[in-house]
């Protein structure tokens, strides 16, 4: 296996709440080298009124963590997305460049607030399979509407949304009931896509290690590959999973 994918990241310095320097970057760069990461989609807030950083800024960031991510490791490739919070105009950010899809594919990384209501997701995923994108729904387990509830993530999932989880769950960063939610995602075949949420080098940092040994342990060396490889390397070239 060629590494994992880490396919939600905020290691873009000084555009949301993520890494705040350059040098912060580096050493998480090191930090997901080390963890056996070997592809990293960045995936920077939007979020209004919190974190509208333009298009442009967004690319020259994403041009900087290329060159950086060269000097930690050669191997390593960088990708660009969005984390885009769930909004009433998200179909027309979408649609007019000013967001980021994932690698500039169909697919997009949404984020729901933790209080919205299952109606609401339903219908904003429902909106964008509409008009041809594939959304990801980011860190399902902090999801009030779906914790717990995976009968509505197999509905969501059959209407054509994917599934994606943050790899500190599987070792209980989140809390008991977001560990133990997750594990039975798992053992339903409801996972999609593993992603870090790393922001930083202290309290979020970017694991996937031990995450992949505990998928490797309790579903075998090929769901692990899946996973944390395989569906992401779809994503980037825009292929059904």
């Amino acid at each position: 296996m060629p590494g994992y994918f880490d396919v939600h990241s905020h290691y873009m310095p000084k555009v949301d709440d993520g890494s705040s320097s350059a040098d912060m970057t580096m050493k998480m760069l090191r930090m997901a080298r080390d963890e056996g990461i070997r592809s990293i989609i960045l995936t920077p807030h939007y979020r209004e009124p919190y974190f509208t950083t333009v298009r442009e800024q967004i690319d020259k960031g994403f041009e900087e963590v290329k060159a950086l991510a060269q000097r930690v490791d050669p191997k390593l490739r960088i990708y660009l997305g969005n984390e885009i919070h769930y909004n009433r105009n998200i179909l027309e950010w979408l649609q007019s460049g000013k967001v980021h899809t994932m690698a500039d594919t169909s697919y997009a990384l949404i984020e729901f607030s933790l209080g919205d209501e299952y109606d609401l997701l339903h219908a904003c995923l429902r909106t964008l399979i509409a008009a041809g994108y594939r959304p990801i729904i980011a860190h399902v387990e902090r999801c009030s509407a779906l914790l717990g509830k995976p009968d509505r993530i197999e509905e969501l999932i059959n209407l054509g949304a994917y599934i994606q989880v943050n790899a500190g769950t599987f070792t209980g960063e989140c809390g008991f009931q977001a560990k133990r939610f997750v594990h039975k995602l798992v053992k339903q075949d409801l996972i999609d896509f593993v992603g870090s949420d790393a922001h930083n080098i202290t309290d979020r940092r970017p694991h996937m290690k031990k995450c992949a040994e505990y998928l490797e342990k309790v579903h075998g060396s090929k769901y692990m590959k899946r996973i944390l490889y395989d569906n992401p390397k779809r994503m980037v070239r825009d292929e059904e999973l």
